[in-house]
């Protein structure tokens, strides 16, 4: 015998028994999605009660990809970005009037800071393009000056969505277009041989190159790999620097085997050069450090600090690295041979009961978590967990499955939590997308680049009062300090910002939103 039976009558109960299995599992799958919908759309009621409508779209602050990509779509005012505005310098004077008060301390603070360090009150000035860039005075004055070769036309800083170029352009060598809103060009002259579209629009290289093109200067645009297309062999010069998405050196290596003939300018990132940041992420600086403080600044941002917080030199962004910038910022401070100022804040107090119940369900959480901290490695700490409102996907999508189903797993947690913000601000608890479970949060200076306005933060633990909350830089020098031990604490983590030092055990609750339109930056603290 060979094991099997030849009874038909077998063979048929047997796969009988089997259908009725996969029968009884296709109907627990589909039970369980249905209570999984169910559970999502709970949960966007329980949210969504109380919440105010969503505040009018905002056309002015909006930066250079997303007022190219509202242009695309169709409207037509996007704002400008002329004015110079905070990031990592300039005044909060724009800030909302709500406010006003603790704008107006910042300030304070900062302009007696600058006066005793430096004899000025006044920030500098800081020469910007029409997309908020910082450049240099010789640079503006090179864009609104007329070329006297006849051979060289210039529409520099025009704020053009479209060329037109007309006829009687025979001859043309040079063709300058820096500083516009252009996206896309007309038909070139075949004479063409050096073109500057920098500081523009462009999604991809433009297609249909002049055959003997020998200068080509997109630098500063939108540029992805999978927009550089078909290039003139002619090129001697190839200026692809400062395209956000265009960095990496497999990119820059591939562009070399094409063009073998010419000299290729591409800004890496990644892999990151060797000095470009101290330690691989925030988890790895020392909070304490003024350096750690300043790297989750971009190197534009700290550009504009030296010249407008501290009348110090352009610093040539073709001609210095980030970390030449970062040394003479920091040698800024040290001539001043200052600290920061630092601004106290306090949170507003919980409810013993919440705070109570919170503890429970936070320590229950730790001591039971196995998977540490795999959620946010970047930062130190030794349990993280996201917990995201099933609001943000499609209802019956996976990730909308995905997000209730873990919401329902901790549902202890994310009730108590949404009580906590509740009790303090019942608009912002219908609109937070999600809420960071920590323990033992450490330092790690960042920003929160994702967030779409400031976060709420509240702190339980057996560690000292004062110690243990959120610090966040406010301006140049000034940091504010805010107290979150068994309180709810405002703060804007656009701003860097890192947890205080303390001793002991620490658990932290997050709130924050990064859907919806994006609320201008303000302070980076609310109260005083």
């Amino acid at each position: 015998m060979n094991g099997t039976s030849d009874n038909p009558s077998q063979v048929s109960k047997k796969q009988r028994k089997k259908n009725e299995r996969k029968r009884l599992k296709s109907l627990r799958i589909v039970e369980r999605a249905q209570a999984l919908k169910v559970e999502q759309l709970k949960l966007e009621q329980d949210q969504s009660q109380d919440k105010p409508p969503p505040p009018p779209a905002k056309t002015g602050g909006r930066g250079k990809a997303a007022r190219a990509r509202a242009v695309r779509q169709g409207e037509e005012d996007v704002g400008t970005r002329e004015g110079h505005r905070a990031a990592g310098a300039g005044p909060l004077a724009s800030s909302s009037s709500e406010f006003a008060e603790v704008t107006e301390t910042i300030e304070g603070a900062e302009n007696d800071a600058r006066w005793k360090g430096i004899g000025e009150r006044e920030r500098g000035k800081v020469v910007m393009d029409v997309h908020g860039s910082m450049i240099s005075l010789e640079e503006q004055e090179r864009q609104a000056s007329v070329p006297v070769d006849p051979l060289h036309l210039s529409f520099a800083g025009r704020g053009l969505r479209e060329l037109v170029l007309g006829g009687g352009r025979e001859g043309l060598h040079t063709l300058t277009l820096t500083s516009n809103e252009l996206s896309e060009l007309p038909e070139l002259p075949d004479t063409l041989l050096h073109l500057d579209i920098s500081r523009n629009w462009f999604r991809r290289v433009p297609p249909n190159l002049p055959k003997q093109l020998a200068t080509l200067v997109a630098s500063h645009n939108l540029i992805r790999n999978s927009g550089v297309g078909a290039l003139p062999q002619s090129l001697s010069t190839l200026d692809l620097r400062f395209n956000m998405n265009l960095n990496k050196l497999t990119y820059l290596k591939a562009l070399q085997v094409r063009l073998p003939n010419t000299a290729i300018l591409l800004t890496v990132t990644i892999p990151p050069p060797p000095d470009l940041y101290v330690g691989a992420s925030s988890a790895d600086r020392d909070p304490s450090l003024l350096r750690s403080q300043l790297e989750p600044w971009s190197t534009s941002a700290l550009r504009r600090r030296i010249v407008s917080d501290f009348h110090g030199p352009f610093l040539c962004e073709s001609k210095t690295t980030r970390n030449d910038v970062m040394v003479e910022l920091l040698r800024l401070y040290e001539k001043e041979g200052a600290e920061r100022t630092v601004l106290k804040s306090a949170g507003v107090p919980l409810a013993p009961d919440l705070l109570h119940r919170a503890r429970e369900v936070l320590e229950k959480w730790s001591d039971g978590f196995e998977n540490a901290n795999e959620e946010r490695t970047s930062v130190n700490a030794q349990h993280y967990m996201i917990l995201t409102s099933p609001r943000l996907y499609q209802i019956g999508s996976r990730k909308a499955a995905k997000a209730t189903a873990k919401v329902t797993k901790y549902r202890c947690i994310w009730d108590v939590a949404m009580e906590i913000l509740g009790s303090a601000d019942g608009a912002f608890a219908g609109e937070v997308s999600a809420i960071a479970i920590t323990h033992n949060f450490k330092g790690s200076p960042h920003i929160d680049k994702q967030n779409t306005g400031p976060f709420y933060a509240v702190s339980l633990g057996d560690f000292e009062e004062g110690t243990g909350g959120v610090s966040v830089e406010c301006s140049a020098r000034v940091v504010g300090m805010v107290e979150t031990k068994n309180r709810l604490g405002k703060v804007d983590g656009r701003y860097p910002h890192w947890v205080s030092h303390y001793e002991g055990e620490r658990w932290s609750l997050v709130f924050y939103r990064t859907d919806g339109g994006r609320e201008e930056v303000g302070p980076a603290i609310f109260a005083l």
